[in-house]
């Protein structure tokens, strides 16, 4: 009896721990996109730095470096766009400012492809995408 219970209990465990970005709806969830590649649009640059974007609902996103320090931070001024479930298909565009500049983040899932698309507009606009290895709601 002692070993069903064992089995039913890390069962559960693993199937909690596979659904964590189940259902997760981008305009209220706060989730961590991971990514090990950027390619900059301007210089037509690929660089292997590992980066995380956080999307906090529709209020903020930050972009991060593998040691946690922030690169940039963002209030969302719009979202536009609904994402109900990052597990299937589907887009959503975050309208920003970083306060002296603003610009757009696009997150995009086709298949097994998810990338971000960050796009600031400064005096030398910027525009890199991001390669999106994992995911996970936090």
């Amino acid at each position: 009896m002692k070993a069903i219970y064992t089995t039913l209990f890390i069962f559960m465990t693993l199937a909690c721990c596979s659904l964590s970005c189940l259902g997760q709806n981008v305009s209220v969830n706060n989730i961590q996109w991971n990514s090990e590649r950027i390619f900059n649009a301007t210089s037509g640059q690929w660089s292997d730095i590992s980066t995380s974007i956080t999307t906090y609902g529709s209020s903020r996103v930050e972009w991060k470096n593998s040691n946690g320090s922030i690169r940039n931070r963002f209030q969302v001024v719009e979202l536009i766009g609904e994402w109900s479930n990052v597990n299937v298909d589907g887009f959503v565009q975050y309208e920003i400012t970083d306060g002296a500049h603003s610009g757009t983040v696009t997150i995009r899932k086709e298949g097994s492809e998810v990338k971000i698309l960050i796009s600031i507009g400064t005096t030398d606009p910027t525009l890199e995408e991001l390669t999106i290895t994992s995911k996970q709601a936090l």
